[in-house]
């Protein structure tokens, strides 16, 4: 964010969106206490709630259909681990019916930095839920058991907590999107008017509803950024083109 503001970049967190009014003059975008007209406007926020707050709205027929799509949500539980790194690994699967967590990570291990502390470091483990189930609703305390009962049970690791302290949970409503049976009639109508919104960019996992990783999606990010044209237009072959780059990629992780 800092590259970002030395370059001009205004950034507004924690305000609640109310309107993306795509006009013939282009996008004006209204939140609490704000609003901003600008040439071109990228959303990732996710594609049914776009279609809440965009005008001109979708059909209620693609509205209506598009009510059916599902998302799963996520709570993310961060741990303290004292003692220096946990393993010399930045993550470790874990697709198994044996534990809810679906992946452990640890960013200190994804970069080589000197103001990363050496007498502790810090996991992040990954439990996929529903809004309002048990596991969103659980208490840091017990996420943290259960993160550690699943590190035994598979035979990881286990992580030398604190006596107090030292857990954060963060949760996520909607992370991944689901492939219910039907999921691409439901999700038709919407995906053609955001295609049609004037001046916008839909993009991103939410925004597109597909499964892609956040390399897909920053690359993604930069191929819109590329399509801008001088004096705002916007150059829609090539995103054609980029999105279906996309859409062809095979992760091998």
């Amino acid at each position: 964010m800092t590259a970002a503001r030395a370059d001009g970049a205004r950034i507004v967190t924690g305000a609640r969106l109310h309107a993306v009014r795509a006009r013939h003059d282009g996008v004006l975008v209204e939140w609490d206490g704000g609003r901003l007209l600008a040439r071109h406007a990228f959303s990732t926020l996710p594609l049914t709630a776009l279609g809440r707050v965009a005008r001109p709205a979708p059909s209620a027929q693609a509205a209506g259909d598009a009510a059916g799509l599902v998302f799963r949500a996520m709570v993310l539980v961060y741990l303290v681990h004292r003692g220096g790194r946990w393993t010399g690994h930045d993550a470790h699967y874990l697709p198994g019916p044996e534990t809810p967590m679906t992946r452990i990570s640890e960013p200190a291990n994804y970069r080589d930095s000197p103001d990363d502390p050496t007498d502790r470091s810090v996991l992040c483990a990954e439990i996929p839920c529903a809004v309002g189930d048990a596991t969103w609703s659980a208490a840091p305390d017990d996420l943290a058991r259960l993160v550690q009962q699943s590190l035994a049970r598979v035979g990881l690791p286990p992580i030398d907590l604190p006596a107090e302290g030292g857990v954060e949970v963060r949760r996520l409503p909607r992370v991944y999107p689901v492939y219910t049976v039907g999921y691409q009639q439901r999700l038709a109508g919407l995906s053609a008017w955001a295609d049609r919104l004037a001046h916008v960019t839909v993009l991103g996992r939410l925004g597109l509803f597909v499964h892609d990783t956040s390399h897909t999606a920053m690359r993604m990010a930069y191929d819109a950024a590329d399509c801008l044209l001088p004096g705002g237009g916007f150059d829609h072959a090539a995103w054609a083109s980029a999105r279906e780059r996309s859409r062809r990629q095979v992760l091998d992780d």
